[in-house]
């Protein structure tokens, strides 16, 4: 039986590499290869972007010291929710190489013990079947649980959360969609019945707003207009005129930094007082929200080191 210590990242001879859009939509299914599974545990991978060791990196060093500094505060009732988890084990696509998702990262640490539960949530039933079927094959399945959820059903989905996690503690919270369509609406769910929470989501706009905007911004009875307006709990920013100067300029950095502010308000507006960000190349952020100041303080901590170990001047 495998065991996370032994975990190298294995080159996966089966994988075909290096596949264009075209090619991942014939041999993957809700991103998970259909060609080949684990060379280290037999079970499904999803294929994944070389920037994703990038994200893995920033969430399993944020975990790490929340656990650490958090734990006896709360005398062991702290949680960690993750929605769209995946399987737990990515193949990095230009690379052909197996990494440990965020669900097994997270797990394989130290750390990972001082939780009182782990609730991991896909959309996908066969995602979380394999999930827990790696939890249990790792000895983890003590403090981690997959479990089927739909983050546009916040009702549905709080009352699993609130079915496995302790009622009173400190949860962390990441989402890890594919695109902007978590609605604002859940966040306000989970911030009212969850109270005590940290929030990590990964928001797309390279890969999804600075596409579609526009097409947005021609049809308000659309369905990409309406689905940004749920993303950000609010039209306003999609009818703002200077938005829309800006975006038919081409200032698409200018229209992104005002799209994250806007949400940032959003989200100050139902009681997250800080926030700090770090992008993902071009491509996404991972935008972290608190209540509490020393939220800020471990972020900082976690991002004076890049995921190739070197660490930053400022």
């Amino acid at each position: 039986m495998p065991s996370l210590e032994s975990f190298n990242e294995p080159k996966n001879g089966a994988c075909l590499g290096s596949c264009k859009k075209q090619d991942r939509e014939e041999y993957t299914e809700d991103s998970i290869c259909q060609v080949t599974a684990s060379e280290f545990d037999n079970y499904p991978v999803r294929c994944v972007g070389e920037w994703a060791k990038e994200k893995i990196h920033f969430l399993t060093r944020y975990f790490d010291i929340f656990a650490k500094g958090m734990a006896y505060k709360w005398e062991g009732n702290i949680n960690y929710i993750e929605i769209c988890s995946g399987p737990g084990i990515c193949i990095d696509r230009s690379t052909r190489k197996e990494l440990l998702g965020t669900a097994l990262s997270i797990a394989q640490l130290p750390s990972f013990d001082k939780l009182f539960k782990a609730v991991f949530i896909d959309i996908n039933q066969d995602i979380v079947d394999n999930l827990n079927s790696r939890f249990e094959m790792y000895g983890k399945s003590g403090k981690a649980i997959a479990c089927f959820g739909d983050y546009t059903q916040p009702d549905q989905l709080l009352s699993m959360i609130r079915g496995h996690i302790s009622a009173i503690g400190l949860n962390l919270v990441f989402f890890d969609p594919v695109d902007c369509s978590v609605p604002f609406n859940t966040i306000v769910e989970i911030k009212k019945r969850l109270k005590n929470c940290d929030l990590i989501i990964n928001v797309f706009y390279g890969l999804d707003p600075r596409r579609w905007l526009g097409m947005a911004f021609e049809n308000p009875e659309g369905a990409l207009f309406k689905k940004y307006a749920r993303f950000l709990g609010a039209d306003s920013f999609l009818f703002d005129p200077e938005v829309r100067t800006l975006h038919q300029a081409g200032n698409h950095d200018e229209v992104h930094r005002r799209f994250i502010d806007f949400y940032k308000a959003q989200l100050r507006s139902i009681g997250f007082e800080y926030f700090a960000h770090e992008p993902i190349r071009n491509y996404y952020e991972m935008l972290f929200a608190s209540s509490n100041e020393r939220g800020i303080d471990f972020w900082k901590k976690i991002t004076k080191v890049e995921e190739d170990g070197q660490k930053r001047l400022f």
